[in-house]
């Protein structure tokens, strides 16, 4: 018996099927690790290390309820494995459209007039002794993350001396969050950013 001829609306199904599978198949080569940031500069008028013990109180730092507001920022969690005052780890917990939580190391290195702290996600095998170690889950939505912090010591006349700050915000992605995300990733950094500068403009000389 004859086969009726495919309707319209099967075609297009049809169609929207091909393209779908086209565009899954083209994802691996066009979505390889991808780097998002941003590099802002400040001059502050407080000192740097006024600036710095600002920027140190990471527990008091989340979107709503803290003195230091950052968008998106549930909880950081100083821990204690390994802590030293310049040298540290903290858990973050972000929400999102995708949920992000993982372990950063911090460091503060001080040489001269400038001062720099680096905050970046350890490795995955760090990761998972940390999360033994705690108890708090590590499941980043990047491969990579970090954010640095150049103080520098600006004096100008017989005024107090003021705070030239560089602030970079790295992310890594990869697969379909390279994909259709990085877009979405740029702007939440950006954000971050204002609020970061935002918070230490307010910080008194």
């Amino acid at each position: 018996m004859a086969q009726s001829p495919p309707t319209h609306g099967t075609r297009v199904r049809r169609a929207l099927v091909v393209l779908v599978f086209a565009a899954l198949a083209l994802v691996p080569r066009c979505a390889h690790a991808k780097r998002v940031w941003v590099t802002e500069r400040w001059d502050l008028a407080a000192p740097p290390q006024a600036i710095l013990d600002s920027m140190m109180q990471f527990e008091d730092t989340c979107e709503r309820g803290c003195k230091h507001q950052i968008p998106r920022l549930v909880k950081t969690v100083v821990l204690p494995y390994e802590r030293r005052p310049d040298d540290f780890y903290v858990w973050m917990f972000i929400e999102d459209i995708q949920d992000a939580k993982w372990f950063s190391h911090v460091t503060v290195r001080r040489s001269g007039s400038r001062t720099k702290v680096v905050i970046q996600m350890v490795s995955p095998s760090l990761a998972a002794r940390l999360e033994k170690t705690t108890g708090l889950e590590d499941d980043p939505a990047f491969d990579e993350c970090f954010t640095v912090y150049d103080l520098e010591t600006v004096v100008a006349g017989a005024g107090p001396p003021r705070t030239r700050l560089t602030f970079t915000s790295l992310i890594s992605l990869s697969g379909l969050a390279a994909f259709f995300g990085s877009g979405i990733a740029h702007g939440r950094l950006e954000e971050a950013a204002h609020a970061v500068h935002r918070d230490l403009a307010g910080v008194k000389p």
